[in-house]
Protein backbone atom coordinates (compact mmCIF):
# COMPACT_ATOMS: atom_id res chain seq x y z
CA UNK A 1 0.00 0.00 0.00
CA UNK A 2 1.55 3.16 -0.80
CA UNK A 3 0.54 6.81 0.44
CA UNK A 4 1.04 10.20 -1.19
CA UNK A 5 4.76 11.20 -1.52
CA UNK A 6 6.34 13.81 0.20
CA UNK A 7 5.03 13.09 3.81
CA UNK A 8 5.55 11.62 6.94
CA UNK A 9 3.43 8.94 7.54
CA UNK A 10 1.85 6.42 10.57
CA UNK A 11 0.13 3.30 9.45
CA UNK A 12 -1.75 1.40 12.18
CA UNK A 13 -4.08 -1.56 11.53
CA UNK A 14 -7.70 -1.93 13.07
CA UNK A 15 -6.50 -2.66 16.78
CA UNK A 16 -4.54 0.96 16.76
CA UNK A 17 -1.64 -1.30 16.72
CA UNK A 18 1.27 1.06 14.70
CA UNK A 19 2.40 -0.89 11.25
CA UNK A 20 5.61 1.85 10.09
CA UNK A 21 6.38 4.42 9.47
CA UNK A 22 7.34 4.25 5.75
CA UNK A 23 5.37 5.61 2.81
CA UNK A 24 4.76 2.09 1.86
CA UNK A 25 3.30 -1.05 4.09
CA UNK A 26 3.33 -4.41 2.90
CA UNK A 27 1.27 -6.66 4.59
CA UNK A 28 -0.09 -10.15 4.39
CA UNK A 29 -3.52 -10.00 1.87
CA UNK A 30 -6.85 -10.13 4.11
CA UNK A 31 -9.86 -8.08 5.55
CA UNK A 32 -8.34 -6.03 7.94
CA UNK A 33 -8.22 -2.22 7.44
CA UNK A 34 -5.32 0.12 7.49
CA UNK A 35 -5.12 3.54 8.45
CA UNK A 36 -1.80 5.73 7.87
CA UNK A 37 -1.59 9.29 8.69
CA UNK A 38 -0.50 11.92 6.57
CA UNK A 39 1.75 15.17 7.96
CA UNK A 40 3.07 17.55 6.59
CA UNK A 41 6.84 17.91 6.78
CA UNK A 42 7.29 21.27 7.61
CA UNK A 43 4.07 21.47 10.15
CA UNK A 44 3.84 17.80 11.96
CA UNK A 45 0.14 19.38 13.26
CA UNK A 46 -1.16 19.51 9.98
CA UNK A 47 -2.69 16.01 9.28
CA UNK A 48 -4.89 13.87 7.48
CA UNK A 49 -5.86 9.69 7.14
CA UNK A 50 -6.44 8.04 4.45
CA UNK A 51 -7.83 4.36 4.94
CA UNK A 52 -7.94 0.69 3.66
CA UNK A 53 -8.84 -2.97 3.46
CA UNK A 54 -6.56 -5.62 1.66
CA UNK A 55 -10.05 -7.41 0.70
CA UNK A 56 -9.71 -9.01 -2.76
CA UNK A 57 -10.76 -7.17 -5.89
CA UNK A 58 -11.92 -9.03 -8.74
CA UNK A 59 -12.81 -7.83 -12.47
CA UNK A 60 -16.89 -8.74 -13.21
CA UNK A 61 -17.59 -9.02 -16.47
CA UNK A 62 -20.97 -7.63 -17.67
CA UNK A 63 -22.86 -6.25 -20.46
CA UNK A 64 -26.72 -5.59 -21.62
CA UNK A 65 -27.94 -5.80 -25.44
CA UNK A 66 -30.51 -4.42 -27.64
CA UNK A 67 -31.96 -5.57 -31.63
CA UNK A 68 -31.39 -2.04 -33.14
CA UNK A 69 -32.51 -3.06 -37.05
CA UNK A 70 -32.40 -0.12 -39.41
CA UNK A 71 -32.61 0.64 -43.26
CA UNK A 72 -32.95 -3.19 -43.35
CA UNK A 73 -30.05 -3.68 -42.02
CA UNK A 74 -29.54 -5.79 -39.07
CA UNK A 75 -27.70 -4.23 -35.61
CA UNK A 76 -27.41 -5.11 -32.34
CA UNK A 77 -26.18 -2.44 -29.57
CA UNK A 78 -23.97 -3.97 -26.99
CA UNK A 79 -23.46 -1.46 -23.65
CA UNK A 80 -20.42 -2.19 -21.65
CA UNK A 81 -21.26 -2.70 -17.75
CA UNK A 82 -17.94 -4.50 -16.32
CA UNK A 83 -17.00 -3.27 -12.87
CA UNK A 84 -15.28 -4.42 -9.62
CA UNK A 85 -16.63 -7.06 -7.27
CA UNK A 86 -15.24 -6.91 -4.17
CA UNK A 87 -15.51 -10.21 -1.83
CA UNK A 88 -15.82 -9.91 1.88
CA UNK A 89 -16.34 -12.88 4.46
CA UNK A 90 -20.08 -12.53 4.60
CA UNK A 91 -21.03 -10.93 0.75
CA UNK A 92 -20.04 -9.87 -2.19
CA UNK A 93 -20.13 -6.44 -3.14
CA UNK A 94 -20.54 -4.83 -6.79
CA UNK A 95 -18.79 -1.61 -7.44
CA UNK A 96 -19.28 1.27 -9.43
CA UNK A 97 -15.58 1.23 -9.95
CA UNK A 98 -14.31 0.40 -13.39
CA UNK A 99 -12.27 -2.22 -14.45
CA UNK A 100 -8.61 -1.36 -16.20
CA UNK A 101 -9.32 -2.84 -19.41
CA UNK A 102 -12.85 -4.48 -21.62
CA UNK A 103 -12.00 -6.77 -24.41
CA UNK A 104 -14.75 -7.88 -27.04
CA UNK A 105 -15.04 -10.46 -29.24
CA UNK A 106 -17.90 -11.46 -31.87
CA UNK A 107 -18.25 -14.10 -33.59
CA UNK A 108 -21.43 -14.87 -36.03
CA UNK A 109 -22.36 -15.60 -39.80
CA UNK A 110 -20.78 -12.37 -40.96
CA UNK A 111 -17.14 -12.99 -39.56
CA UNK A 112 -14.84 -12.33 -35.70
CA UNK A 113 -14.59 -8.78 -34.53
CA UNK A 114 -12.39 -7.82 -31.60
CA UNK A 115 -13.01 -4.58 -30.22
CA UNK A 116 -11.74 -2.47 -26.81
CA UNK A 117 -14.60 -0.16 -27.38
CA UNK A 118 -17.32 0.68 -24.56
CA UNK A 119 -20.47 0.04 -26.76
CA UNK A 120 -20.31 -1.55 -30.17
CA UNK A 121 -22.68 -1.71 -32.44
CA UNK A 122 -22.52 -5.31 -34.53
CA UNK A 123 -24.02 -6.36 -37.90
CA UNK A 124 -25.38 -9.45 -38.21
CA UNK A 125 -26.51 -11.61 -41.22
CA UNK A 126 -30.53 -10.01 -41.86
CA UNK A 127 -32.11 -13.59 -42.46
CA UNK A 128 -31.11 -14.15 -39.06
CA UNK A 129 -28.37 -14.89 -36.95
CA UNK A 130 -26.18 -16.14 -33.80
CA UNK A 131 -23.29 -13.91 -32.07
CA UNK A 132 -21.10 -15.62 -29.22
CA UNK A 133 -19.82 -13.17 -27.35
CA UNK A 134 -17.00 -12.43 -25.33
CA UNK A 135 -16.00 -10.15 -23.11
CA UNK A 136 -12.93 -9.93 -20.77
CA UNK A 137 -12.72 -7.50 -18.05
CA UNK A 138 -8.95 -6.45 -16.95
CA UNK A 139 -7.86 -5.37 -13.61
CA UNK A 140 -4.05 -4.66 -11.72
CA UNK A 141 -2.27 -4.22 -15.32
CA UNK A 142 -3.28 -7.50 -16.82
CA UNK A 143 -2.96 -9.51 -13.93
CA UNK A 144 -6.15 -10.31 -13.08
CA UNK A 145 -8.77 -11.02 -15.60
CA UNK A 146 -12.58 -12.94 -16.04
CA UNK A 147 -14.27 -13.69 -19.16
CA UNK A 148 -18.18 -13.47 -19.59
CA UNK A 149 -19.23 -15.98 -22.60
CA UNK A 150 -23.38 -15.66 -24.37
CA UNK A 151 -24.88 -16.71 -27.21
CA UNK A 152 -27.10 -14.15 -28.95
CA UNK A 153 -30.07 -15.84 -31.07
CA UNK A 154 -31.08 -12.64 -33.20
CA UNK A 155 -33.99 -13.23 -35.50
CA UNK A 156 -34.34 -11.82 -39.39
CA UNK A 157 -35.63 -8.69 -40.01
CA UNK A 158 -36.85 -10.09 -43.65
CA UNK A 159 -40.66 -9.82 -44.43
CA UNK A 160 -41.88 -13.32 -46.11
CA UNK A 161 -44.67 -12.37 -48.87
CA UNK A 162 -47.57 -13.10 -46.88
CA UNK A 163 -51.44 -14.14 -48.63
CA UNK A 164 -54.82 -13.67 -47.21
CA UNK A 165 -57.93 -15.03 -48.60
CA UNK A 166 -61.06 -13.38 -48.44
CA UNK A 167 -64.23 -14.18 -49.26
CA UNK A 168 -67.39 -11.12 -50.25
CA UNK A 169 -70.69 -11.26 -51.44
CA UNK A 170 -71.99 -9.74 -54.21
CA UNK A 171 -72.50 -5.55 -53.61
CA UNK A 172 -69.95 -5.91 -50.75
CA UNK A 173 -66.77 -4.35 -51.78
CA UNK A 174 -63.53 -4.14 -49.73
CA UNK A 175 -60.45 -1.73 -48.87
CA UNK A 176 -57.23 -3.08 -49.45
CA UNK A 177 -54.07 -0.79 -50.35
CA UNK A 178 -56.03 2.04 -50.68
CA UNK A 179 -58.11 1.07 -53.47
CA UNK A 180 -62.37 -0.72 -53.29
CA UNK A 181 -62.09 -4.25 -54.61
CA UNK A 182 -65.17 -5.51 -55.84
CA UNK A 183 -64.26 -8.45 -58.37
CA UNK A 184 -62.59 -11.95 -57.91
CA UNK A 185 -58.44 -11.56 -58.46
CA UNK A 186 -55.01 -10.70 -56.89
CA UNK A 187 -54.30 -7.99 -55.53
CA UNK A 188 -50.82 -6.79 -54.08
CA UNK A 189 -50.10 -4.25 -51.37
CA UNK A 190 -45.87 -3.17 -51.01
CA UNK A 191 -44.79 -1.70 -48.06
CA UNK A 192 -41.83 -1.01 -45.36
CA UNK A 193 -41.95 -3.42 -42.31
CA UNK A 194 -40.28 -2.22 -38.96
CA UNK A 195 -36.85 -3.04 -40.00
CA UNK A 196 -37.08 -0.73 -43.42
CA UNK A 197 -37.26 -4.19 -45.51
CA UNK A 198 -39.63 -4.43 -48.28
CA UNK A 199 -42.96 -6.47 -47.51
CA UNK A 200 -45.84 -8.09 -49.93
CA UNK A 201 -49.29 -8.61 -48.97
CA UNK A 202 -51.50 -10.64 -51.43
CA UNK A 203 -55.10 -10.18 -50.73
CA UNK A 204 -56.40 -13.67 -52.65
CA UNK A 205 -60.11 -12.01 -53.08
CA UNK A 206 -63.37 -13.98 -54.29
CA UNK A 207 -66.63 -11.97 -54.57
CA UNK A 208 -69.93 -15.00 -54.25
CA UNK A 209 -73.61 -14.39 -55.19
CA UNK A 210 -76.16 -13.29 -52.83
CA UNK A 211 -78.57 -16.32 -51.85
CA UNK A 212 -82.39 -16.27 -52.42
CA UNK A 213 -85.18 -16.94 -49.93
CA UNK A 214 -86.35 -20.45 -48.92
CA UNK A 215 -90.26 -20.90 -48.22
CA UNK A 216 -91.42 -23.29 -45.43
CA UNK A 217 -94.70 -24.50 -43.81
CA UNK A 218 -94.52 -26.44 -40.66
CA UNK A 219 -97.24 -27.64 -38.09
CA UNK A 220 -96.76 -28.21 -34.17
CA UNK A 221 -98.22 -28.67 -31.09
CA UNK A 222 -98.61 -26.50 -28.38
CA UNK A 223 -96.72 -29.06 -26.09
CA UNK A 224 -93.96 -29.18 -28.29
CA UNK A 225 -92.83 -25.24 -27.89
CA UNK A 226 -91.11 -23.68 -28.69
CA UNK A 227 -90.76 -24.00 -31.96
CA UNK A 228 -87.03 -23.92 -33.09
CA UNK A 229 -85.91 -23.00 -36.63
CA UNK A 230 -82.07 -21.90 -36.42
CA UNK A 231 -81.53 -21.06 -33.40
CA UNK A 232 -84.83 -18.67 -32.84
CA UNK A 233 -87.71 -19.81 -30.81
CA UNK A 234 -91.57 -19.29 -32.15
CA UNK A 235 -94.79 -20.20 -29.41
CA UNK A 236 -97.66 -18.34 -31.89
CA UNK A 237 -99.29 -19.63 -35.48
CA UNK A 238 -98.30 -16.78 -38.25
CA UNK A 239 -95.64 -16.04 -40.67
CA UNK A 240 -92.05 -15.35 -39.73
CA UNK A 241 -88.66 -13.87 -41.99
CA UNK A 242 -85.25 -15.08 -40.81
CA UNK A 243 -82.39 -13.51 -42.32
CA UNK A 244 -79.40 -15.80 -42.20
CA UNK A 245 -76.14 -15.90 -43.99
CA UNK A 246 -74.64 -18.83 -46.06
CA UNK A 247 -71.03 -20.35 -45.91
CA UNK A 248 -70.00 -17.24 -47.22
CA UNK A 249 -71.34 -14.75 -44.96
CA UNK A 250 -73.86 -13.77 -47.79
CA UNK A 251 -77.48 -13.05 -46.90
CA UNK A 252 -80.26 -16.01 -47.15
CA UNK A 253 -83.94 -15.16 -46.50
CA UNK A 254 -86.20 -17.79 -45.22
CA UNK A 255 -89.87 -17.58 -45.20
CA UNK A 256 -91.58 -19.99 -42.33
CA UNK A 257 -95.14 -20.47 -41.98
CA UNK A 258 -96.52 -21.48 -38.74
CA UNK A 259 -99.39 -23.36 -37.61
CA UNK A 260 -99.62 -23.54 -33.68
CA UNK A 261 -102.18 -26.46 -32.87
CA UNK A 262 -103.23 -26.72 -28.59
CA UNK A 263 -102.41 -29.37 -26.52
CA UNK A 264 -104.87 -30.65 -24.35
CA UNK A 265 -104.27 -30.52 -20.85
CA UNK A 266 -106.32 -32.19 -18.09
CA UNK A 267 -105.93 -32.63 -14.68
CA UNK A 268 -106.76 -35.29 -12.74
CA UNK A 269 -107.59 -35.48 -8.90
CA UNK A 270 -105.57 -38.28 -7.40
CA UNK A 271 -107.45 -41.43 -6.05
CA UNK A 272 -107.54 -41.18 -2.20
CA UNK A 273 -107.54 -44.42 0.11
CA UNK A 274 -111.17 -46.16 0.07
CA UNK A 275 -112.76 -47.75 2.90
CA UNK A 276 -115.14 -51.00 2.18
CA UNK A 277 -118.16 -48.69 3.96
CA UNK A 278 -117.32 -45.71 1.96
CA UNK A 279 -120.45 -45.99 -0.57
CA UNK A 280 -118.27 -44.49 -3.62
CA UNK A 281 -115.45 -44.17 -5.97
CA UNK A 282 -115.06 -40.70 -7.59
CA UNK A 283 -112.79 -39.61 -10.37
CA UNK A 284 -112.58 -36.01 -10.87
CA UNK A 285 -110.81 -34.05 -13.36
CA UNK A 286 -110.66 -31.19 -15.32
CA UNK A 287 -109.95 -29.71 -18.84
CA UNK A 288 -107.37 -26.64 -18.32
CA UNK A 289 -106.57 -26.87 -22.43
CA UNK A 290 -108.02 -27.67 -25.60
CA UNK A 291 -110.49 -30.05 -25.84
CA UNK A 292 -111.15 -33.46 -26.21
CA UNK A 293 -113.60 -35.78 -27.83
CA UNK A 294 -114.27 -39.08 -25.50
CA UNK A 295 -112.90 -40.19 -22.33
CA UNK A 296 -112.15 -44.00 -22.02
CA UNK A 297 -111.80 -45.89 -18.47
CA UNK A 298 -110.50 -48.83 -18.29
CA UNK A 299 -109.39 -51.00 -14.67
CA UNK A 300 -107.37 -53.77 -14.50
CA UNK A 301 -108.63 -57.28 -15.96
CA UNK A 302 -108.25 -58.43 -11.76
CA UNK A 303 -111.08 -55.63 -11.01
CA UNK A 304 -114.53 -57.19 -9.97
CA UNK A 305 -116.32 -55.69 -13.45
CA UNK A 306 -119.94 -55.37 -11.96
CA UNK A 307 -118.29 -52.93 -9.41
CA UNK A 308 -115.87 -50.67 -11.46
CA UNK A 309 -116.50 -51.46 -14.84
CA UNK A 310 -114.97 -50.23 -18.12
CA UNK A 311 -117.24 -47.47 -20.00
CA UNK A 312 -116.84 -44.44 -22.68
CA UNK A 313 -117.83 -41.40 -22.03
CA UNK A 314 -118.96 -38.91 -25.05
CA UNK A 315 -120.18 -35.98 -22.81
CA UNK A 316 -117.21 -33.51 -23.01
CA UNK A 317 -118.81 -31.53 -20.39
CA UNK A 318 -118.47 -33.99 -17.29
CA UNK A 319 -115.77 -33.21 -14.75
CA UNK A 320 -116.85 -36.45 -12.66
CA UNK A 321 -117.37 -40.10 -12.63
CA UNK A 322 -119.10 -42.04 -9.62
CA UNK A 323 -118.77 -45.90 -9.20
CA UNK A 324 -121.17 -46.68 -6.40
CA UNK A 325 -120.35 -49.78 -4.42
CA UNK A 326 -121.82 -51.33 -0.99
CA UNK A 327 -119.70 -52.99 1.61
CA UNK A 328 -119.78 -56.17 0.44
CA UNK A 329 -116.81 -54.93 -2.02
CA UNK A 330 -113.34 -57.06 -1.60
CA UNK A 331 -110.70 -55.22 -0.16
CA UNK A 332 -107.81 -54.87 -2.74
CA UNK A 333 -105.20 -53.08 -4.77
CA UNK A 334 -107.11 -51.77 -7.92
CA UNK A 335 -105.87 -49.23 -11.01
CA UNK A 336 -107.38 -47.42 -13.40
CA UNK A 337 -106.74 -45.81 -16.22
CA UNK A 338 -108.15 -42.77 -18.43
CA UNK A 339 -107.53 -41.86 -21.44
CA UNK A 340 -108.63 -38.70 -22.85
CA UNK A 341 -108.70 -39.15 -27.29
CA UNK A 342 -108.24 -35.67 -29.02
CA UNK A 343 -108.41 -37.04 -32.28
CA UNK A 344 -107.01 -34.89 -35.41
CA UNK A 345 -104.85 -33.07 -33.12
CA UNK A 346 -101.45 -33.81 -30.90
CA UNK A 347 -102.54 -37.40 -29.72
CA UNK A 348 -103.86 -38.69 -26.53
CA UNK A 349 -103.33 -38.05 -22.79
CA UNK A 350 -103.09 -41.13 -20.82
CA UNK A 351 -103.32 -40.92 -16.78
CA UNK A 352 -102.90 -44.24 -14.34
CA UNK A 353 -103.80 -44.46 -10.87
CA UNK A 354 -103.23 -47.22 -8.53
CA UNK A 355 -105.92 -47.19 -5.56
CA UNK A 356 -106.67 -49.12 -2.90
CA UNK A 357 -110.20 -49.98 -0.84
CA UNK A 358 -109.35 -51.37 2.71
CA UNK A 359 -111.51 -53.18 5.21
CA UNK A 360 -113.81 -50.97 6.93
CA UNK A 361 -112.51 -49.41 10.20
CA UNK A 362 -115.26 -51.72 12.36
CA UNK A 363 -113.22 -54.87 11.49
CA UNK A 364 -111.13 -54.05 14.41
CA UNK A 365 -112.79 -54.07 17.98
CA UNK A 366 -111.75 -51.94 21.51
CA UNK A 367 -112.08 -54.75 24.46
CA UNK A 368 -110.10 -52.76 27.31
CA UNK A 369 -107.85 -49.73 27.29
CA UNK A 370 -105.16 -52.26 26.66
CA UNK A 371 -106.56 -54.66 23.82
CA UNK A 372 -107.56 -54.23 20.14
CA UNK A 373 -109.33 -57.23 18.19
CA UNK A 374 -109.87 -58.56 14.78
CA UNK A 375 -113.61 -59.92 14.42
CA UNK A 376 -113.98 -63.19 13.26
CA UNK A 377 -115.14 -64.06 10.40
CA UNK A 378 -118.92 -64.48 11.80
CA UNK A 379 -118.76 -61.09 12.04
CA UNK A 380 -116.30 -59.37 10.09
CA UNK A 381 -117.96 -60.21 6.23
CA UNK A 382 -116.92 -64.03 6.21
CA UNK A 383 -113.42 -63.07 5.45
CA UNK A 384 -110.36 -65.63 7.31
CA UNK A 385 -106.85 -64.17 7.44
CA UNK A 386 -103.43 -65.99 7.78
CA UNK A 387 -101.11 -63.05 8.85
CA UNK A 388 -101.20 -59.57 10.70
CA UNK A 389 -99.51 -56.46 11.23
CA UNK A 390 -100.36 -53.77 13.31
CA UNK A 391 -100.13 -50.35 12.46
CA UNK A 392 -100.02 -46.76 14.87
CA UNK A 393 -100.51 -43.45 12.84
CA UNK A 394 -99.35 -45.18 10.31
CA UNK A 395 -95.98 -47.00 11.88
CA UNK A 396 -95.65 -50.66 11.55
CA UNK A 397 -95.41 -51.68 15.44
CA UNK A 398 -92.34 -54.45 16.32
CA UNK A 399 -93.80 -57.89 16.69
CA UNK A 400 -97.05 -57.11 17.00
CA UNK A 401 -98.29 -59.36 14.43
CA UNK A 402 -101.23 -61.45 15.70
CA UNK A 403 -104.98 -61.13 15.52
CA UNK A 404 -104.98 -58.74 18.63
CA UNK A 405 -103.00 -55.80 19.60
CA UNK A 406 -101.92 -55.87 23.75
CA UNK A 407 -100.75 -52.55 24.91
CA UNK A 408 -101.71 -49.45 26.32
CA UNK A 409 -103.89 -47.57 23.62
CA UNK A 410 -103.57 -43.92 23.10
CA UNK A 411 -106.41 -42.44 22.02
CA UNK A 412 -104.72 -39.21 20.62
CA UNK A 413 -103.71 -41.80 17.95
CA UNK A 414 -105.36 -44.02 15.20
CA UNK A 415 -104.38 -47.81 14.51
CA UNK A 416 -105.03 -49.89 11.85
CA UNK A 417 -103.64 -53.35 10.82
CA UNK A 418 -102.82 -54.67 7.51
CA UNK A 419 -104.72 -58.51 6.92
CA UNK A 420 -103.29 -61.25 4.87
CA UNK A 421 -105.92 -63.46 3.45
CA UNK A 422 -105.34 -67.14 2.12
CA UNK A 423 -105.27 -65.63 -1.43
CA UNK A 424 -101.67 -63.83 -0.36
CA UNK A 425 -103.66 -60.55 -0.53
CA UNK A 426 -102.82 -58.11 1.76
CA UNK A 427 -104.71 -55.25 2.62
CA UNK A 428 -104.51 -52.49 5.56
CA UNK A 429 -107.98 -51.74 7.66
CA UNK A 430 -108.91 -48.09 8.18
CA UNK A 431 -107.49 -45.93 10.49
CA UNK A 432 -109.57 -47.11 14.56
CA UNK A 433 -109.69 -44.18 16.95
CA UNK A 434 -109.69 -45.88 20.22
CA UNK A 435 -111.12 -44.17 23.05
CA UNK A 436 -110.61 -44.46 27.09
CA UNK A 437 -112.89 -47.10 29.01
CA UNK A 438 -113.92 -46.09 32.42
CA UNK A 439 -115.60 -49.67 33.07
CA UNK A 440 -112.44 -51.37 33.80
CA UNK A 441 -109.77 -52.02 36.38
CA UNK A 442 -105.85 -50.62 35.78
CA UNK A 443 -105.12 -54.18 35.87
CA UNK A 444 -102.65 -56.05 33.43
CA UNK A 445 -104.35 -58.38 31.08
CA UNK A 446 -102.23 -60.02 28.98
CA UNK A 447 -99.46 -61.41 31.47
CA UNK A 448 -96.79 -64.28 31.43
CA UNK A 449 -97.64 -67.09 33.45
CA UNK A 450 -96.48 -67.22 36.69
CA UNK A 451 -96.32 -63.57 36.55
CA UNK A 452 -96.34 -61.25 39.85
CA UNK A 453 -99.46 -58.64 39.09
CA UNK A 454 -99.65 -55.50 40.91
CA UNK A 455 -102.68 -54.37 43.11
CA UNK A 456 -103.04 -50.28 43.08
CA UNK A 457 -105.01 -48.03 45.63
CA UNK A 458 -108.08 -46.97 44.96
CA UNK A 459 -109.24 -43.09 45.14
CA UNK A 460 -110.80 -43.46 48.42
CA UNK A 461 -110.42 -45.82 50.71
CA UNK A 462 -114.31 -47.31 50.72
CA UNK A 463 -112.72 -48.32 46.79
CA UNK A 464 -109.69 -50.03 48.32
CA UNK A 465 -109.08 -53.34 47.04
CA UNK A 466 -109.48 -55.92 50.22
CA UNK A 467 -109.34 -59.40 48.09
CA UNK A 468 -108.92 -60.61 44.39
CA UNK A 469 -110.39 -64.05 43.01
CA UNK A 470 -108.43 -65.60 39.94
CA UNK A 471 -111.21 -68.48 38.33
CA UNK A 472 -110.61 -70.68 35.57
CA UNK A 473 -113.05 -70.03 32.21
CA UNK A 474 -115.15 -73.26 33.53
CA UNK A 475 -115.62 -70.80 36.73
CA UNK A 476 -113.59 -72.95 39.00
CA UNK A 477 -111.80 -70.69 41.75
CA UNK A 478 -107.76 -70.78 40.81
CA UNK A 479 -106.96 -68.67 43.52
CA UNK A 480 -107.86 -66.15 46.74
CA UNK A 481 -105.08 -63.34 47.51
CA UNK A 482 -106.14 -60.91 50.51
CA UNK A 483 -104.73 -57.49 49.96
CA UNK A 484 -103.62 -55.60 52.70
CA UNK A 485 -104.16 -51.73 53.21
CA UNK A 486 -105.64 -51.88 49.60
CA UNK A 487 -101.84 -52.79 47.76
CA UNK A 488 -100.36 -55.70 46.88
CA UNK A 489 -99.56 -58.40 44.48
CA UNK A 490 -101.24 -61.25 42.79
CA UNK A 491 -99.40 -63.95 41.11
CA UNK A 492 -100.61 -64.99 37.44
CA UNK A 493 -102.01 -68.58 36.85
CA UNK A 494 -99.17 -71.35 36.18
CA UNK A 495 -100.91 -72.18 33.24
CA UNK A 496 -101.52 -70.59 29.99
CA UNK A 497 -105.38 -69.20 29.02
CA UNK A 498 -108.28 -67.18 29.69
CA UNK A 499 -109.10 -66.28 33.56
CA UNK A 500 -112.04 -63.42 35.11
CA UNK A 501 -110.28 -61.94 37.71
CA UNK A 502 -112.96 -60.28 40.45
CA UNK A 503 -111.88 -57.39 42.99
CA UNK A 504 -113.54 -57.23 45.97
CA UNK A 505 -113.88 -53.49 47.76
CA UNK A 506 -114.19 -52.85 51.26
CA UNK A 507 -117.37 -51.50 50.90
CA UNK A 508 -118.74 -54.48 49.03
CA UNK A 509 -118.29 -53.91 46.11
CA UNK A 510 -116.96 -55.98 43.10
CA UNK A 511 -115.75 -55.82 39.92
CA UNK A 512 -114.14 -58.15 36.98
CA UNK A 513 -111.82 -58.06 34.46
CA UNK A 514 -110.45 -60.70 31.65
CA UNK A 515 -106.80 -62.01 32.49
CA UNK A 516 -105.21 -63.85 29.27
CA UNK A 517 -101.79 -66.14 30.40
CA UNK A 518 -99.43 -67.02 27.70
Amino acid sequence: MNAPEGFNYTWTDSKGNVRGHDRTLKADAGYEVYTCEVCMTEAADCCFELSTDLAPRYPAPQFSWRFAPKNCRSYVQFNNQSHVLVKYDDKDVHTKETCDQIIWDFTNRLGTQTTPADNPLVECDPAGDTIYVSLKAVLGGGKCDSVLLDTLFIPTILSQDSIIIQDICEDEPVIFAGQQCDTTGLYYDRQLNYAGCDSLTILDLRVHPKSGTTYMTDTVCSSDLPYELNGLNYVYSGTYSQTLYNQWNCDSIVQLSLQIIEKLIVEVDSIPTLCADGKQLTIDYAVMQGQYDSLAIRFTTTTPQSVFYDQMIYDTLLTQVVYPYTDSILPNHYHVQLEFYQHHSCGNQIYDFDFEVRYRSSIVEQKWNDVLAILNSRYNGGYTFTAYQWYKNNVPLARETGPYLYQPLDSTAEYSVELTRADGIAVRSCAFHPTTRTDTQPFPTLVQKSQHLPVRRGNNDASMVERVNIYSSLGQCYSSTLIVGGEGFVTAPAMAGHYIVEFIKSDGCCTTQHLIVY
